[in-house]
């Protein structure tokens, strides 16, 4: 019977992922707190620049208040939301984890930066947003 690989494990057997991408690889944690100021709908946060070469992992969202109906994504500055979907954050104090489904080895072709991007009401008057972005780079 013939051995079922995952798709990473193919394409490092073939040469073409490298070995930091699959394993051994040095993952890099960026938080970014965002005090909640009633930021309007529409208004980009910067969060962070990821380097050339990196490759994202997931994230995790963290709020002391519920975002009610506001909505958020994260992307870059031309895509808003490259990396998670628009989408509530309803529960205090309760870890969420975002990320998309990418193709494998997709790594970034220049250095980034990051926005949180407001959707479709303004966030609260008060409270913090943390954003955690885990991503691996090879030095």
């Amino acid at each position: 019977m013939a051995e079922l690989k995952s798709v990473e494990k193919e394409l490092q057997d073939s040469g073409k992922l490298a070995d930091g991408f699959y394993t051994d690889g040095t993952v890099h944690r960026v938080r970014a707190t965002i005090n909640l100021n009633a930021q309007a709908s529409g208004k980009k946060i910067l969060l962070c620049e990821m380097p050339k070469g990196s490759l994202f992992i997931y994230g995790l969202l963290n709020t002391s208040v519920t975002l009610g109906t506001s909505t958020i994504a994260i992307g870059d500055e031309f895509t808003a939301e490259l990396i998670k979907a628009a989408g509530t954050l309803t529960s205090a104090d309760t870890p969420v984890l975002f990320g998309k489904n990418k193709p494998v080895n997709e790594k970034l072709e220049a250095n980034t930066n990051l926005y949180l991007t407001v959707g479709t009401a303004a966030l609260p008057a008060a409270g913090t947003l943390v954003v955690d972005m885990f991503f691996a780079v090879i030095h």
